[in-house]
């Protein structure tokens, strides 16, 4: 790896100076921190790591030995999250009140898994435009015409309930309410729901028995033929966080496609993911690709594991959910694997794991 790390001197690079929208700073003491042994050129670099179950998931301590690491290289701290841009506010804010950690508010901060980008102007994260222009022209994205295709899919035979199975919910006495709740949709394998209703990014639940591959070709297909490219990403939920999903969303979207344990697999299409963000950030701030370190455990964090097939850097925490693992296992098998060793899973969880991932990267310098 050549990210090589900034004289501390350099008193123009600021660790962290974090603001909400409400103004209230996050500043972390940097006086007392010092940089042995270092001398380095004046590249950047650049640090991408998700935040539920990765940066945002350790300790203040953990936190600051990755911003003493940010100041080393001169990176710069980027999120790239599932969660929503006021999602991100309100989940910075609970943070701090609740459990007293303290999460910095990044330089770039990249929302929706890729479809909004961010950037911090004086403390302050604006929405760079320029990124939906980029989208639209480069794919066509149309949310309407994308429901309007797949609810036709989604009433084809194959992925139509049969009346054996409808009877599961025409067992609740409210099951008249549910129809109306969900008219388009309620004798699907594939439901629509909204939870965070985006111009870029659609969602839907999908039986379990349904061959999401199979169904993601037919949808692709489709869709090209009206000119609109999509990409996927597909996310499992645990019965625990159904569980605590509002009862609308339960009532219009559990009984038909919920697994055998109460689990439910959400299928997301959007122009972008994460990997898409990553690259316009990384190209607008003119950083290599090999200068890029990113960190994730989840499935939607697949397409930046893929960025290291151009030189960047993916730490994969120990807390990675086996979806995540298991691609990254493949990926290593892959034959004309450049970068075999660009892919590394930790020991340690969450921002431990990051702390420990860039370490091994810098230890090693990986070419």
């Amino acid at each position: 790896m050549n990210i090589q790390a900034k004289s501390s001197q350099n008193n123009n690079h600021k660790i962290i100076q974090a603001k909400t929208q409400q103004n209230r700073k996050y500043n972390y003491p940097t006086d007392e921190i010092s940089f042995r042994g270092i001398h380095c050129s004046e590249a950047k670099a650049l640090f991408v790591f998700d935040l539920d179950g990765s940066f945002a998931y350790g300790t203040n301590k953990d936190i600051k030995k990755v911003l003493e690491l940010q100041k080393k290289v001169n990176a710069v701290l980027t999120y790239a999250t599932g969660r929503t841009f006021k999602e991100f506010l309100k989940f910075q804010e609970k943070l701090l009140n609740k459990e007293g950690i303290i999460l910095p508010t990044p330089e770039y901060l990249i929302t929706n898994n890729g479809q909004f980008v961010h950037e911090n102007i004086d403390g302050k994260l604006v929405e760079d435009l320029k990124w939906q222009s980029h989208l639209r022209e480069k794919t066509g994205f149309d949310r309407d015409k994308v429901y309007n295709a797949i609810l036709k899919i989604a009433h084809r035979k194959e992925y139509k309930h049969t009346e054996s199975e409808i009877q599961k919910i025409r067992k609740f006495g409210d099951f008249e309410e549910r129809k109306k709740e969900d008219p388009e949709f309620w004798d699907s394998k594939i439901s629509h729901y909204e939870w965070s209703p985006s111009k870029h990014m659609i969602e839907y639940f999908v039986a379990s028995d349904v061959d999401i591959e199979k169904l993601q070709k037919t949808i692709s297909e489709e869709l090209l033929r009206k000119g609109i490219k999509t990409k996927f990403i597909l996310n499992r939920y645990p019965k625990n966080i159904m569980d605590a999903c509002p009862e609308k969303l339960i009532r219009q979207s559990r009984p038909l496609r919920e697994d055998c344990e109460g689990n439910m697999t959400a299928m997301f299409l959007c122009p972008a993911d994460k990997a898409d963000g990553i690259e316009y950030v990384r190209k607008k701030l003119n950083i290599q690709s090999k200068e890029v370190v990113m960190a994730g455990n989840e499935s939607n964090d697949i397409s930046m594991t893929e960025l290291t097939q151009k030189g960047s850097f993916f730490i994969c925490v120990g807390n990675a959910a086996d979806a995540l693992r298991n691609f990254i296992h493949e990926l290593k098998k892959t034959a004309g694997n450049k970068f075999p060793h660009n892919c590394l899973i930790t020991t340690k969880e969450g921002t431990g794991g990051i702390v420990e991932g860039i370490n091994k990267i810098m230890s090693q310098n990986i070419q």
